[in-house]
C-alpha cells in the first residue's frame, strides 16, 4: 500500500469512527473524544430506533478496521496479503440472463483486485507499532478484542443490544490504544494530518 493510500485509509477511518457517534475526532489535537452514554443512545435513536446501536458498532468496527490498516502501513508494516480474483459485476444495461449463465459456468468475467490482511492479522502487527513493550501488548489486546469480539460477531449476526457491556471499551480501551498508535503516526509521518478534514 502506497502512502496516499494509507493516508486515505487513515482519513477514512477517522472519519467513520466520529460518524459512529461512539468518538468524535479532533483534527487539531489529533484525539479521539468519547461520547457520553446519553448523547450515543439520543444519536442513534435517530438514526434508527431498533438498529442505530448496531449501525453505529459497524460503523465504528470498519472505521477502525480502515484507520488499523493505514496507521500499519504508515509505520512500515505490510498490510498486501496479495492479488485475489473477484467476480466482476455486470455491465450497466447487460442482459442479466447472459451474465448469470456465464457466472454458472465459470466464464464470467473477473477483475484481478489487491487484497489486503484481515483484522486479525492487522491487531497482530499493530503490536510492534509502540516502543514501550507495555502499550504493544496493550495495543494489541484491544484491537484484538475490537476484531474478534465486536467487529466479527456484529458482522455476522444482530443480536439486541449486545454492545450494552462493551459502550465503556470505547473510552477505557480503544480510543487509549488508537492514541497511542496516532502518536507514532504523528512522530514518524506528521504528513499525514496536514489533509485531514475530520
Amino acid at each position: 500500500m502506497d502512502s496516499q493510500h494509507a493516508a486515505e485509509q487513515i482519513h477514512a477511518g477517522l472519519a467513520l469512527i466520529s460518524l459512529s457517534h461512539l468518538a468524535t475526532w479532533d483534527g487539531h489535537l489529533r484525539k479521539f473524544h468519547p461520547t457520553e452514554g446519553e448523547e450515543f443512545a439520543r444519536a442513534t435513536h435517530a438514526v434508527d430506533p431498533t438498529y442505530g446501536r448496531l449501525m453505529s458498532w459497524l460503523t465504528f468496527a470498519v472505521g477502525s478496521e480502515y484507520l488499523l490498516k493505514g496507521i500499519c502501513a504508515v509505520c512500515g508494516l505490510n498490510v498486501d496479503s496479495g492479488v485475489k480474483t473477484v467476480l466482476r459485476a455486470p455491465e450497466r444495461g447487460a442482459a442479466r440472463e447472459a451474465w448469470v449463465k456465464d457466472v454458472v459456468a465459470s466464464v464470467a468475467a473477473t477483475d484481478k483486485v489487491q487484497t489486503y490482511v484481515m483484522f486479525k492479522a492487522l491487531a497482530d502487527r499493530s503490536r510492534t507499532i509502540p516502543e514501550d513493550v507495555s502499550e504493544q501488548d496493550f495495543v494489541w489486546t484491544a484491537m484484538k478484542l475490537l476484531g474478534e469480539t465486536i467487529r466479527n460477531r456484529d458482522a455476522h449476526q444482530y443480536m439486541r443490544n449486545v454492545r450494552s457491556a462493551q459502550f465503556h471499551a470505547v473510552a477505557d480501551v480503544f480510543i487509549p490504544a488508537f492514541e497511542i498508535l496516532l502518536r507514532e503516526v504523528s512522530r514518524r509521518a506528521a504528513w499525514v494530518f496536514q489533509s485531514v478534514a475530520v
